[in-house]
């Protein structure tokens, strides 16, 4: 709200800018960080002019970016000081789960690169919080 007024606003919009935040956000708006602004903001990317930014939504994907952010230092604290060629095992050596989450994986991976190569950010997103949500965690 300090802001508004720094800029080159009418007064009357400055007052009506403060009231429509007081009332939207009367605890402030929480912080999500940028990761899940970026986020969001992909999730919105289906060709629209306007995004109508919903702030529970970018509070979602605050909660997803932390659950990636755990579960990549728990895979790093697992494998982190593996050399390559360790981790670079045949099928027949992994357990049944390992060969369905890699399997799972691996669709993701097959279906980010479908969705970035025609710029669907939306999909895109929906995808990668989807295996996140439903199956690796």
């Amino acid at each position: 709200i300090e802001g508004l007024s720094t800029g080159n606003l009418d007064a009357r919009e400055i007052r009506r800018a403060t009231d429509a935040l007081r009332r939207d956000f009367p605890n402030g708006i929480p912080k999500c960080g940028a990761d899940a602004l970026r986020f969001a903001l992909l999730s919105y990317s289906n060709g629209m002019k306007d995004i109508n930014l919903d702030i529970l939504r970018v509070q979602g994907y605050s909660r997803l970016c932390n659950k990636l952010f755990h579960a990549f230092k728990f895979i790093e604290g697992r494998c982190g000081a593996m050399r390559r060629d360790e981790l670079n095992v045949g099928a027949h050596a992994l357990m049944e789960h390992q060969r369905w989450i890699l399997g799972k994986l691996n669709s993701l991976i097959g279906e980010q690169h479908r969705c970035l190569e025609a710029y669907n950010f939306m999909l895109a997103t929906q995808t990668v919080h989807s295996f996140f949500l439903h199956d690796f965690c």
